[in-house]
Order: structure tokens, then sequence, then C-alpha cells
């Protein structure tokens, strides 16, 4: 997988939330702005629905009072009152109302012009004491819609009295046209009122008022106006409703208010969608661009606060990069109060510990392979390291041990050395007395065999010293094997060395484990999450330097093996040393031994002196070559014990076992 690095992923990650979030925000702006839009809108439509319907209630309720009180003008109701008369009060009333016609019809259904108008609905609503207000009716010479509106005819014009007529008069349904034509919503929006069948009263579309259109019949026509189908049959149920619907491949707003005073009708106020959610589109647009601005600074922002931050962290990478390498000679500069300065005061600390321990650890093996034994740690070694301190405290210790007791039996071995060579000598010389002397012998033969139990005496001291010597060999090779020993023992706990290196290796693994841990998790959490994935994609990183530094100590700790294997081969040389002398001690045993015999045999044979003197002769003459080889054998192990004394004296022993840790 290619290198990515930390100011990459950082400001990935941080454009990738803010983009998010602006994303988020424009959408929802977006959406409530659209909302808010067609709230708007049905707000207007509502008002605008509203405040016409009341303008027609108010026009149908002033058209009523005016055949009201047409109803009790006494002169239309009196018979002395001629036709002129009653025409002229109704001509007045027409011009001054924007009537189309007026009259008034007796109780059996005859106007002014002898016209039989008793079949009709709104004289017999009125003749029954109510004001009666019709629907348009369309007129056949396509010259548009007629509304009559009647009254009651009151006798002598007096209110709630006798009825003996009924006033009528006919109104142009072009004035409700005419009202909602001046209904203006934006560009597109405009108005219409139904009836209580959903036909079309007002349009400015005068065709579908002529032809007497239904909502009912179009939405049969055309299944996409079902939901203005349904609008309106609320609407003429005297409920106000909004809606949106689709006309003709447009989409509209659509506002149904009833007309109060009426029997069902309603008016509608449209207006088509996109003129109104044009200004919240480009709102939206606004908003994106400002959202893309805003990501764009962010991430001018974002990119110099990450380098202020990346720049330290590649300080103490390239660091750890020179540890792994071997090379403690870093500086680390970064000197900042926060996690990253700390990580660098530790990586300082780390630094000289490590570098100390490594050159005192050094300093001691190089004194020890020059022989130097007398070592006192010149720093605390703390953590892993007190292994290593432990470690060179043994070899010191038991080295030193070893050769002091090799050192104290080469002492030994040449004191009796020594007194082995004082007694041949002297015996040597008894034998040259004793041969010079042969002839004086048959007279002191007493005297003869005293200096022959002298002599015996002498060789079973030199035998019990010599025995003694080897024993002391024997004790020093056994020092010797302890040491060996030792020596073995440095290179085992050399080998746990290098498995506790293993185990900062497997423990820097398994940091690795739990960081790729980490970013899983992190990733579940989403968002909140995602700084603590960065944070664990770097200890990732940083596990894996420091197992490449673990890898670089083991191979320090390799070197220090080797050093110790040296000295392994100095005591091996040493041992061969030793286990020379006792060769040589043995042999001298066992010339003392057959010293020892002979004298035995000299002891023995003392009975037959007086009959053999030539034996004796030739006895003194074997005692003699005899002594003269205990005197060169004791001259060749005083040269060995010599030679052990100058091995162990290059060797500087510690003198005791005190090891302070400062000196």
């Amino acid at each position: 997988m290619g290198f990515k690095s930390i100011k990459t992923r950082i400001l990935a990650t941080i454009l990738a939330v803010l983009l998010i979030s602006l994303g988020t925000v424009s959408a929802v702006f977006g959406v409530l702005s659209i909302k808010g839009t067609a709230s708007t809108v049905q707000s207007i439509l509502k008002e605008t629905c509203a405040v016409s319907a009341l303008a027609i209630q108010n026009r149908m309720s002033m058209s009523k009072s005016v055949v009201s009180e047409m109803g009790t003008i006494a002169r239309l109701s009196n018979a002395e009152t001629t036709y002129d008369q009653k025409r002229q009060i109704l001509d007045s009333k027409l011009e001054k109302y924007g009537l189309t016609s007026a009259s008034i019809a007796n109780s059996s259904g005859t106007n002014l012009d002898g016209k039989y108008v008793g079949d009709q609905e709104f004289f017999s609503e009125a003749l029954a004491g109510n004001t009666y207000y019709s629907e348009p009716k369309v007129q056949t010479d396509g010259s548009g819609t007629t509304i009559y509106i009647s009254a009651p005819l009151w006798d002598k014009g007096l209110y709630n009295t006798k009825i003996v007529g009924v006033v009528y008069v006919t109104l142009d349904g072009k004035f409700l046209s005419d009202i909602v034509k001046t209904i203006n919503v934006g560009k597109t929006g405009y108005g219409y009122i139904i009836d209580k069948n959903t036909t079309m009263l007002a349009h400015k579309d005068d065709s579908l008022v002529n032809t007497a259109t239904t909502i009912r019949d179009m939405s049969k026509a055309d299944k996409s106006l079902e939901l203005l189908s349904q609008l309106a049959e609320k609407a003429i149920k005297g409920e106000t409703c909004f809606g949106e619907y689709t006309y003709q491949g447009v989409k509209k707003y659509a506002m149904f208010s009833p007309i109060g005073e009426t029997d069902g009708w309603a008016i509608c106020v449209n207006v088509e969608k996109a003129e109104f959610l044009k200004s919240a589109y480009t709102s939206l647009i606004i908003c994106l661009g400002i959202s893309l601005l805003s990501l764009i600074i962010a991430a001018a922002i974002i990119i110099a606060l990450i380098n202020r931050i990346v720049k330290p962290i590649r300080e103490v990478e390239q660091a750890a990069k020179e540890l792994s390498e071997g090379n403690f000679d870093v500086q680390i500069n970064y000197t900042g109060r926060d996690e990253i300065g700390s990580l660098a005061d530790s990586m300082k600390i780390m630094v000289e510990r490590t570098e100390a321990v490594i050159s005192a650890t050094s300093n001691a093996l190089e004194e020890m392979a020059k022989g130097n034994f007398d070592l006192n740690p010149s720093i605390e070694y703390v953590g892993i390291f007190k292994k290593i301190q432990q470690s060179i405290i043994n070899i010191v210790v038991e080295l030193s041990q070893t050769l002091s007791n090799i050192r104290t039996s080469a002492d030994q071995v040449d004191i009796g050395a020594e007194q082995v060579a004082t007694s041949s000598q002297a015996l040597a010389q008894g034998s040259v007395e004793q041969a010079s002397s042969i002839e004086e012998l048959a007279t002191a033969i007493t005297g003869i065999s005293d200096h022959i139990k002298e002599n015996a005496e002498y060789a079973n001291n030199a035998s019990e010293k010599t025995t003694n010597m080897g024993n002391d060999l024997q004790h020093s090779n056994a020092k010797m094997s302890r040491m060996m020993t030792a020596m073995e023992d440095i290179t085992a706990k050399s080998a746990e060395i290098s498995k506790i290196v293993k185990s900062i290796d497997d423990i820097a693994f398994q940091t690795n484990i739990l960081a790729l841990n980490a970013a899983v998790e992190a990733a579940r959490a989403g968002a909140a999450g995602k700084g603590f994935a960065v944070v664990a994609d770097e200890v990732r990183n940083l596990a894996g330097k420091s197992a490449e530094a673990a890898k670089d100590t083991t191979g320090l700790i390799e070197d220090t093996v080797k050093a110790v294997s040296e000295g392994s081969t100095i005591a091996e040389e040493t041992a061969e040393a030793i286990n020379s002398v006792v060769v040589k001690a043995e042999e001298v045993v066992t010339a003392i031994n057959q010293i020892s015999d002979a004298f035995k045999e000299q002891t023995a044979s003392i009975d037959q002196v007086t009959t053999g003197l030539e034996q004796i002769s030739s006895v003194v003459q074997s005692n003699s070559a005899t002594a003269e080889e205990s005197a060169a054998a004791s001259e060749e192990l005083s040269g060995q014990a010599s030679s052990l004394q100058e091995e162990v004296n290059k060797f500087k022993l510690k003198k005791n076992n005190d090891f302070s840790m400062n000196n």
C-alpha cells in the first residue's frame, strides 16, 4: 500500500466533513426555502381568495339590499301608480346600481309588460317572503350569464305585512368575471368562481363560462386534474383548502375559499409553481456558491494549520528514522507545550538514556576485554536495562572470584614447588654424600638407617604437600569450571535480552493491531471519530518504527554477545593453562610417590645392607638420580606456577562486591 501522509488524510477528512456539512446545510436551506415559499404562496393565495370572496359577497349583499329596498317602495305596490311612474322608479334604480333590468310582478305572476313569470324560481321564492339570488344562467344568444335577484313586494311599502307581488331585477353575470379578472398573483396567477356543481360562473376565459364547463367534467377528460377536482369538491362543501395539481404539464398551486351567503359557491385562485419557486432556486444556487467559497477559504485555513501541526511530527519522524539506522546523534528542536512537544521530549530522553546505556555497556566490555574487572557502573540503569546491568555485575563478580581463587592456588603451587625443590636438593646432596662415603656405610649402618628414615619422612612430607597441591589445583580447576559456567550464563542472559527485544517487537506488532482496531472503530463511529482514526494511523506508524528500532537494538546486543564470547575464549585459554599445571602436578605426585616407595624399599632392605654394600651403593646412586629428577620436576612445577601467576596478574580484579550506582 502506498504511503499517504497524515497531512493529506487530515485535509481530506476535514474537507469531507465540511463538504458534507455545507451540502447538508445547503440541502436543508433549499428544502426549507422551497417549503417556506410554498407556505408564503399558500398565505398569499388564501388572503387573495378571502378578499375576493368577501368582495363578491359584499356585492351580492348590496344587490339583495337594493332589491329588498325596492320591495318596500309604496308607489310600486299602489295600484293607482301608473305604469310610467313605476317604470321611472325602476329605471332610476337601474342607473344608480348598474342593474341590467328591473320589473315587478303581481301575485298572479304577471309583470309590468304582461309577461308571465310565475313559473320562475325567483318568483316563487320571493312570493314566499325570501330575498332570492339565483345562479348565473347562460343566455342562449351567447351574451353571457344573467343573475336574477328577487324580493317580496309589500303592500303599501310596509315591510313584513302583506305580500302583494314580487320585485325582481336581472344582473349581468359579467360582474363576477370582472371581479376575478382583477385577481393578479404574480405573472401567472388568476382566479375563477364555481357553483355547487363546480360549474364555471366566472373565469378570465369567457368560453368556459358560456359553455357551462364544470371541473368534474374536466377531471374526467384529463386525469391530471383529479387533485383539482378533489379540492373543488371540498370547497363547495364550505371548506377552505390548498393543494397542488398539474394542468397541461404545468404544476400549479390552487387555493379554494367558499363564498358566504351563496348556495355552495367558491372562488379559486391558482398560480404556476415554478414562478414562485424560481426565487427559491436562485437562493439555493447562491447558498451553494457561498458554501463553495467557504469550503475554499476553510481549505486554505486548514492547510496552514495542518502545516504547523505536521512540521514537528516530521521532525520527530526523521529522528526516529535516524535512530532505527543506529544513529543516535540526532537533534530534536521542537519544544511545544502540546502532545507533540511531550512526544518530542520523550524521544529526547529515550535517545539520551539509550545512548548512555550503550556507551556505558560498551566501555565496561572494553575494560573487561583488557582484563580490568574492577568496574563500577557510571550511570543508572532503568527499566529493562537493569538486566544488562545485572548481567555485567554477575560477570565481574564471578570472574573476579574465579581469578582470585586461581591466583591463590598459583601462590600455593609455587610455595609447594619451592618446598619440593628444597627437599629434592637436600636428597640429592645426601645421596652424593652417601656415594662419597660408601666405604663408611659399613661402620655407620645405624646412621644410614637413620638417614633413610629421615629421607622417608621427607618423602612422605613431599608426598603430602604434592597431594595438597594437587587438591588445590583440582579446586582451581573447579573454579575455572564455575567461571566457564558463568560465561555460559552470560551467553544465556544475552539470549534472554534478545527475547526481551523480541517481546518489544511483539508489543510494537500488537500496538499496530490495536491501532488498526482503533481505526476500524473510529470508522464505525463516523464523523465523530475521524480525528481519532487519524491519530490511530500515526500510532501504527510509530509502532512500525519501534519494531525497526528493536531490530537495531538486537544487532547491538549481538555485538555485546560477541564481546562476551571473546571473554569466554580468554577464560578457556586460562582453563587450558590450569589443566597443564594439573598434569604437571600429577607427574610430580607420581615422582614423589616413587621416592616414597623407594624409601620404603630401602627401609625394608635395611636388614640386607650388611650383606650387600654393592646393593646399597646401587640404591644410593638410584636415589641420587631420582632426587635429580625430582628437583628438575620441582623446577618445572615452579616455572608453571610462575607462568600461571603472570597470566592471572594480567587481570585487575574486583576487590569487593560493592556496585554502587554512583561512583
